[in-house]
């Protein structure tokens, strides 16, 4: 119609998050922080590496990881 003003609809769906997307950011020292779909996880090395041990290792993570995934699968 012409002369009619543009009309916005609301809607209260949550948008779509890129799953494949990871984002690593530098913290401080050795530390790494990487955004997943919404959730943050942080990653450091112990003290006696140079980190601040304010979290697990990227090494740790990945194995952690790994146990969960198979735990994950053999549950089901």
């Amino acid at each position: 119609m012409t002369g009619s003003t543009p009309q916005t609809l609301g809607t209260d769906r949550p948008q779509p998050v890129d799953v494949h997307r990871l984002e690593v950011t530098h913290v401080e020292q050795d530390a790494y922080t990487v955004d997943v779909r919404g959730h943050r996880l942080r990653v450091d090395q112990p003290l006696e590496a140079g980190g601040t041990d304010s979290a697990p290792t990227p090494t740790e993570l990945f194995a952690a990881s790994l146990a969960t995934c198979v735990a994950f699968y053999a549950g089901r």
